[in-house]
């Protein structure tokens, strides 16, 4: 069950005055941590205790980051493909380009694998109301108020997009040639951290 919230957005995000259309922001109902991931799956018929499954599961992370730093497309099977991509300043020419003054930054990105393609086929969604108008009901709601404004909430979002999810994905044009076998640019599961996390969790 995906939880997700309503904002009017700009459907041209470069003019912000155009006309706004709405669209959802996926709301996660809470944050499942890696001990509570290790008991769920060791609940599922696993011959593993859940220590053990914390413990694979912490190495693997450890050895993910090992293996990406040695320039490794890791590919998880069903899981996905986990890859890099560079952030960098130009430099003004090929001879003059120099790693480490130009090289600003590393980006993790995940490809999803099969089972995470097509989960819009499985998925069941709710409407819920915006974290900030839960935030102003539960205030209203304690300070013994029976009305809340949530006009402001719902009248626009602070980034604009035409897609349901603001794109947030890689800050410079290295492009895909840095990837092996063509690392997708989209950023529906991957690094590149941006406002969106902001409004998947909060919005």
């Amino acid at each position: 069950m995906i939880n997700f919230s309503l904002s009017m957005r700009a459907v041209d995000p470069s003019k912000q005055d155009g006309p706004k259309r709405a669209y959802p922001n996926a709301q996660a109902s809470k944050v499942v941590q890696l001990d509570e991931f290790s008991t769920h799956i060791a609940k599922h018929g696993s011959a593993y205790h859940r220590s053990d499954i914390n413990a694979v599961l912490t190495r693997s992370v450890d050895c993910l980051r090992e293996m990406l730093l040695d320039g490794y497309k890791v590919a998880m099977g069903d899981l996905g493909n986990f890859y890099v991509r560079l952030e960098s300043k130009g430099a003004p020419s090929i001879a003059e380009f120099n790693a480490s003054a130009h090289i600003t930054g590393v980006k993790v990105y995940w490809e999803p694998g099969p089972l995470f393609c097509d989960l819009i086929n499985e998925a069941e969604f709710v409407n819920v109301a915006t974290r900030r108008a839960q935030d102003a009901t539960l205030k209203a709601e304690r300070a013994g108020q029976t009305t809340v404004d949530i006009s402001k909430d719902t009248s626009a979002s602070s980034s604009g997009s035409g897609s349901d999810t603001p794109s947030g994905g890689d800050d410079t044009p290295s492009g895909s040639d840095d990837t092996p076998s063509g690392g997708s640019d989209n950023p529906s599961g991957g690094g590149g951290s941006s406002s969106d996390g902001d409004e998947q969790l909060y919005e």
